[in-house]
């Protein structure tokens, strides 16, 4: 996984104040999954057809950018997760 952190940000006006930071891997997991659940729902909810295609297209390209900066982790033979060293930061 590059070097990739989840902010956690109040908005006010037209800016942004970070209140908080993580790059933890598990974090980074969950929040890659959950963007895309909402954005598959929202292909589910599309109301024709014209909708449904650029719903799914950005779908797929939201999964493909997630996926190069927030990958799953690789299994190992005996079927544990190896996500290599943990940061929880």
């Amino acid at each position: 996984m590059s070097d990739v952190v989840l902010t956690l940000q109040l908005p006010r006006g037209n800016r942004f104040i970070p209140i908080a930071m993580t790059g933890n891997k598990d974090c980074l997991l969950i929040f890659k999954n959950v963007v895309l659940g909402e954005k598959h729902s929202l292909l589910d909810r599309a109301s024709d057809e014209v909708e449904a295609i650029c719903a799914r297209a950005e779908l797929e390209k939201l999964s493909r950018i997630l996926d190069m900066l927030i990958p799953e982790p690789q299994k190992g033979a005996d079927g544990e997760t190896n996500q290599g060293g943990q940061n929880n930061g």
